[in-house]
């Protein structure tokens, strides 16, 4: 059994003896066949065509719109001279990929590819370097934003092809992920991109290590000579860059340093960048510095129309700036330094001038602030320099952006701000305002603040809040053209809200003022709807100043606000001090005055206006005052016409319907007589004393207006000498009157009444083309005799008659014939004087003539004065015994005859106040006026028959003297009868001139010849008195002889002249006693007693 046992041991050692010998001749020959291999290498690299075709076929699957092809493909080794640790290198050239049309997608003339041999000789594909020249590769930009690099139907090729090749070598090695379904190329390429900076950030491995990931022994990236065009979609245009350069060097302590450059093809313009990137080791976070040379970013805007936003900035920029990327590249904080050059800024409808800025940009995705350091604007090249600061506090939130913009200036000049102020920016309207109407002055210490919100492409900006504000100095505002503006003001912008600007206005004046003008001593401009289509301005405004001034600036022809109801205005003065206020004007240029909403308030102190009421001055005027494009109102007091007044003024401009108020003024105060006629209101001496008055006058659209008079006349003295009225001061009574107007001409008052005790007028005045034409006294009651209605017409044209009609139960004419000797002479001198002509027909039940029953009753008066005397008239009527009397004038040739009778004349001259004392008589008048003469003369002869004669005192005394006792005590008792009175006379105004006057009974006879003075009621009168009349006058009427007994008409045998003189109440009666003796014709011969006027003894 050992026998076996030893064989087989012998037998088994034989074969192990055997394969060892195999063994070590593979090894043997593998070495060999290894080490002619790495000699070989170690000479050069070795061509592989199976290789290229290999990588081609890989490269082009089945289906894929790009075809790669590959010139050559060799392997290199560096031997182990630097160590056992060296890559083996593959070598590619003439890489061109194509798509369907054949057109080159990407060209890379060499690439060279250091893997790991180790790995390589594992099955996996680690690189330890790559090193690309000439590459020209075309990429594509979506139109949402993501990046392709065009090698492949999805595009994703070439953006993560290195990273799906990994994957494949994973799949190789057997440790790949398990199967899921594909992300998008954004996520995959952001997967790759940190899985690469993971690696990097750590120390590279080598094949003695242990086995690590794809990227672990990656030490060395570099592109050389590269070009790359991207078509961008989402912009709509193609950049091309050249001169790529990238050099990726991982540090053996882990991390990388990186530098890039390119030129970049910007139309045209070549921008250069260039790019610094440091990866720490142990750290996932890159830092990247970025610098590019200046560009001209409106040159930019050409481009496409996407960047047209860029044409806002038409200067060099030059940009540098660092950045903090994650291990996805992702931006986690950034900061750029920008330097603008000389250029023009375009913001808007308009553009800027820009010497320079610097700028600077901090911040995160989420967040970042944007200083503005310095941007220096110089509108003109001789003026100064403005300098703005600004900036803004950026985030960014669930999909929105928002910023916080502070800008500050510290001067500009209001004449260049439409040079710095682009048009379009601030509304359509409230830029032109601004620049076209604030045309001097400079703003200082501006500083804005406002509130952005927008999508996160800047899609729907809206600014949500406004604020700040400047200071303006020596501003001249025109607030509405062409009005002269105001000047030399003072002021402070605000913006209130995104939709808001206020100026206050401090201080200012009104230019074209030719007294100093209106000063503007604070205010407030507002202006609406920044943020709108329209945009309204509001003004309010304190104003002092003069009057003349403020007149100028209503009459402008811009505001035309006095010309819709025109006042009558010289010579004015006084002062002005109120606020003006302008609501909503629209901000355009061809506005109308009816769309302008002025309201002015405001009072006015020692106001003079000349003229202002038919040719009277309104002084001493302190009135408030309401005016606007709405109406006007004053309230006040003031001095009309050097009457003290209180006044109130109501205009209403608005549109309305034609029984529309345009115009209400009210004057109110208390006059005196003499001021009333000394402002055109004589009453012709029927006011005296203080009336208190108001007047109303209205005008309506329609052109028609009213008047309202109210006079309170309890302290005003009336009276009506004519009719013997007086109502004396301190008794009650009211004045009305109601005018109306058809264009400013009255048409008619119609009311007119006075009212009050022992008063009352009510009547009405008709008018046609603007004149009286008619009075109408419905009522007339003055005092308690006066009671009557009628009409007065008033002439229309020159020599035309007033035309007086009146009627009622009675009439008071007692002034017209009482015994006031002075107020007679002055009618008389007044009769003497030419007037108007007129015509009068009265009719009345009784018309009083004067006190103890001297009235008339049932009278009719008719006559026509031509303005001398009256040529024409009747009067009749009845005396207070019912007896008829009847005396009318009638023009003659010449001249005009009177004709008079009177059935009881002693009646009717008692009540004409030309005889008290005689009773009864039936009397008949003859005469003629003599017109050719000065007072127009009155010759005739009075008749009077059976009459008799009481209590008259002349007659009295004459008796006496002739001691004819018993006459006296009958003319003293019922009464001397008389049997006839033939009175030759002649009348000469008052003057009653008689000659061989006559009248007797059969008891006494008298003649009489002289004048009497019927105003003064003096008497000088001389004649011949003959007693026992019918037996003494006998012999006087024989034939042939008589005439010796009797020389005077009358006398007698036995007679006595007599002369009376002096007042009619108590005249002086001288008598010639011894003429009783002495025949007449004796006496008539010699007049021996004829006695001189005063002279001769009395008995």
């Amino acid at each position: 059994m050992s026998k076996p046992l030893g064989q087989a041991a012998r037998s088994t050692g034989r074969q192990v003896h055997r394969f060892l010998q195999i063994a070590l001749a593979l090894v043997i020959l593998l070495t060999a066949s290894a080490g002619v291999l790495a000699w070989r290498l170690a000479q050069g690299p070795i061509e592989l065509g199976w290789l290229a075709r290999r990588i081609e076929a890989a490269a082009n699957p089945e289906g894929s719109p790009i075809r790669v092809s590959l010139d050559s493909a060799g392997l290199a080794w560096e031997g182990f001279s630097q160590g056992v640790d060296m890559p083996l290198d593959i070598r590619l050239t003439g890489i061109v990929a194509t798509d369907a049309a054949g057109n080159r997608v990407a060209e890379v003339p060499e690439a060279d590819v250091s893997l790991s041999a180790a790995s390589l000789l594992a099955g996996r594909i680690v690189p330890r370097a790559l090193d690309i020249e000439g590459i020209r590769l075309r990429a594509r930009r979506s139109e949402d934003g993501s990046v392709a690099v065009d090698l492949g139907p999805s595009g994703e090729a070439g953006q993560t092809g290195a990273g799906e090749a990994g994957r494949a070598g994973d799949a190789a090695s057997g440790d790949a992920p398990p199967a899921t379904q594909p992300q998008d190329s954004r996520a995959r390429g952001q997967d790759f991109v940190a899985d690469l900076v993971r690696d990097l950030a750590r120390p590279a491995t080598s094949d003695a290590g242990v086995l690590g990931s794809r990227w672990s022994q990656l030490r060395r990236v570099r592109v050389r000579d590269a070009a790359l065009t991207v078509e961008d979609r989402q912009l709509g245009t193609t950049w091309r860059a050249s001169e790529v350069m990238l050099d990726i060097r991982r540090r053996p302590e882990g991390g990388a340093i990186g530098k890039a450059e390119l030129a970049l093809g910007l139309g045209d313009q070549v921008v250069r960048a260039s790019a610094e990137a440091i990866l720490q080791a142990g750290s996932q976070t890159t830092t990247v510095a970025l610098q590019l040379s200046p560009v001209n970013p409106a040159r930019l805007a050409k481009l496409a129309p996407a960047l047209a936003p860029l044409a806002a900035l038409d200067a060099t920029v030059t940009l540098g700036g660092t950045a903090e990327l994650s291990d996805d590249f992702a931006p986690q904080r950034f900061s750029l330094r920008t330097r603008i050059g000389a250029g023009r800024i375009f913001l808007g409808e308009g553009s800027a001038p820009l010497l320079g800025a610097t700028a600077e940009f901090d911040g995160t995705p989420s967040q970042a602030e944007l200083r503005l350091t310095r941007l220096e604007l110089a509108p003109r090249p001789e003026g100064p320099r403005s300098v703005i600061q600004a900036s803004a506090a950026l985030r960014r939130a669930h999909g929105r952006l928002s910023a916080d913009i502070t800008v500050a200036l510290d001067q500009v000049a209001f004449a260049d701000l439409p040079a710095l102020w682009p048009a379009g920016v601030g509304g359509p309207g409230t830029r032109p305002w601004i620049t076209r109407n604030i045309t001097a002055g400079s703003a200082r210490n501006a500083r804005i603040a406002l509130t952005l919100m927008a999508a996160e492409d800047f899609s729907d900006a809206d600014v949500t809040a406004l604020s700040g504000g400047l200071d303006g100095e020596d501003l001249t505002l025109h607030w509405l053209r062409p009005v002269p503006p105001l000047e030399h003001g003072n002021a402070r912008l605000s913006f209130v809200s995104r939709d808001e600007i206020e100026i206050a206005v401090t201080s200012g004046r009104q230019a074209g003022g030719t007294q100093g003008g209106i000063a503007v001593q604070s205010g407030r401009v507002t202006i609406l709807g920044i943020a709108g289509h329209d945009q309204f301005l509001s003004l309010e405004t304190d104003l002092a100043g003069p009057v003349p001034d403020l007149l100028a600036v209503l009459k402008h022809p811009r505001l035309r606000l006095l010309d819709r109801r025109p006042i009558p205005i010289q010579d004015a003065a006084g002062t002005i001090a109120g606020k003006l206020t302008l609501t909503r004007l629209p901000l355009k240029d061809d506005l109308p005055v009816e769309d302008i909403r002025i309201q002015s308030v405001g009072k006015l102190t020692k106001l003079h206006l000349g003229g202002i009421a038919a040719g009277h001055d309104l002084d001493r005027g302190t009135l408030d005052f309401e005016a606007g494009t709405e109406g006007l109102k004053l309230r006040g007091s003031a001095t009309l016409a050097e009457i003290p007044t209180q006044l109130q003024v109501e205009m209403d401009f608005r549109s309305g319907p034609p029984t529309q108020v345009l115009q209400k003024i009210t004057v109110s105060g208390n006059a005196e007589a003499r001021q009333l006629a000394a402002a055109g209101l004589d009453s012709a001496g029927l006011l005296d004393g203080t009336t208190g008055l108001q007047a109303t006058w209205q005008t309506r659209r329609n052109g028609r207006g009213e008047v309202s008079l109210r006079a309170d006349l309890g302290r005003t003295v009336l009276q009506l000498p004519q009719l013997n009225f007086r109502k004396p001061a301190g008794r009650p009574a009211t004045g009305e009157a109601h005018v109306l107007l058809e264009r400013d001409q009255v048409t008619s008052i119609d009311r007119l009444r006075i009212d009050g005790e022992g008063v009352l007028l009510a009547g009405r005045v008709g008018f046609a083309g603007g004149r009286a034409q008619r009075l109408q006294f419905d009522r007339v009651m003055l005092g308690p005799a006066t009671d009557a209605s009628g009409e007065l017409r008033i002439p229309q044209a020159p020599g035309e008659p007033w035309v007086a009609t009146l009627s009622g139960p009675s009439l008071d004419a007692s002034a017209e014939f009482g015994r006031d000797s002075t107020s007679k002479r002055e009618k008389r001198d007044d009769a003497d004087r030419p007037g108007p002509p007129w015509k009068v027909d009265m009719r009345f039940e009784r018309v009083v003539l004067g006190p103890e029953g001297r009235l008339m009753r049932s009278v009719m008066a008719r006559a026509e004065n031509d303005g001398e005397v009256i040529r024409r008239g009747l009067l009749e009527g009845r005396t207070s015994t019912n007896k008829g009397f009847r005396i009318e004038i009638t023009p003659q040739p010449g001249g005009r005859t009177l004709n008079g009778s009177a059935e009881d004349a002693g009646g009717l001259l008692r009540a004409l106040d030309v005889v008290d004392d005689m009773q009864g008589g039936h009397m008949t008048v003859t005469g003629r006026y003599d017109d050719s003469r000065a007072g127009h003369p009155l010759s005739g002869t009075a008749e009077i028959v059976d009459f008799r004669m009481r209590n008259t005192p002349s007659l009295a005394k004459l008796l006496q003297v002739m001691t004819l006792y018993g006459l006296v005590e009958a003319l003293q008792g019922p009464g001397l009868g008389f049997d006839r009175l033939i009175a030759p006379f002649r009348l000469t105004g008052d003057e009653l001139e008689l000659t061989d006057a006559r009248v007797f009974n059969a008891s006494l006879g008298m003649t009489a010849k002289g004048r009497i003075d019927l105003a003064r009621r003096t008497a000088a009168v001389e004649g011949t008195i003959v007693p026992a009349y019918f037996f003494n006058t006998l012999l006087g009427k024989v034939p042939l002889v008589g005439r010796l007994f009797s020389p005077e008409r009358g006398g007698g045998l036995f007679a006595a002249t007599y002369a009376v003189r002096g007042k009619l109440d108590d005249p002086t009666v001288t008598i010639n006693a011894l003429a009783a003796l002495t025949p007449g014709f004796l006496r008539g011969l010699f007049g021996l007693f004829d006695l001189p006027n005063g002279g001769g003894p009395q008995n």
